[in-house]
């Protein structure tokens, strides 16, 4: 077993929790996040503050336990080991910001090889490729297309990478490309 690389003290864990928002909290989803937000609880310090009775109002005496116990940094669920990889991209930051459509479709093209090796290193096929831009005001957009059955083929990833990357085409400089594959399985 690895040891680990350093060890903190409860005041530690919660001086370094502190000015966390609440949404990093496992378990607090969009819905508990905006309870909490209502309460004025926006921070992770801010909950751990809350007398665990006053919660039980509008979380119930379970899930109230729970999020004083994780405010705290005390969470007794077991730990889980999980390798599945979820996803596989690479993304490219130009020298300089461009609309030079042969240097974008040739950078596309390299970050296809890399993805595609990796899935094929890792015997996996997808189903979702996504394609990511980020213009010079560093506005980001992805776009994402899912295909009918799982496939393991670098010309798919290129020609639907293509396809999503016209669509981002414009007058205005990128500074940065990426593509990724999801839905994963292995073959």
């Amino acid at each position: 077993l690895d040891e680990p690389t350093a060890v903190l003290t409860p005041k530690e864990i919660e001086d370094f929790l502190e000015g966390l928002p609440v949404i990093k909290l496992p378990g607090v989803g969009p819905k508990t996040n905006l309870i909490l937000q209502n309460l004025n609880i926006k921070k992770i310090g801010e909950l751990s503050r809350i007398n665990e009775e006053n919660l039980k109002n509008y979380f119930g005496e379970k899930f109230s336990k729970y999020l004083f116990l994780v405010s705290h940094g005390i969470d007794n669920s077991e730990v889980e080991e999980n390798n599945e990889i979820k996803s596989i991209s690479r993304e490219m930051t130009f020298e300089e910001d461009t609309n030079d459509k042969d240097l974008i479709h040739n950078s596309l093209i390299n970050l296809v090889n890399d993805v595609y090796e990796e899935a094929k290193d890792y015997n996996l096929s997808f189903k979702t490729i996504t394609i990511k831009v980020r213009y010079k005001n560093f506005e980001t957009h992805t776009k994402q297309i899912s295909l009918k059955e799982f496939k393991n083929d670098k010309e798919i990833i290129l020609e639907k990478g293509k396809e999503l990357l016209k669509q981002f085409l414009n007058d205005k400089k990128i500074r940065l490309i990426g593509i990724r594959v999801s839905n994963l399985k292995e073959k």
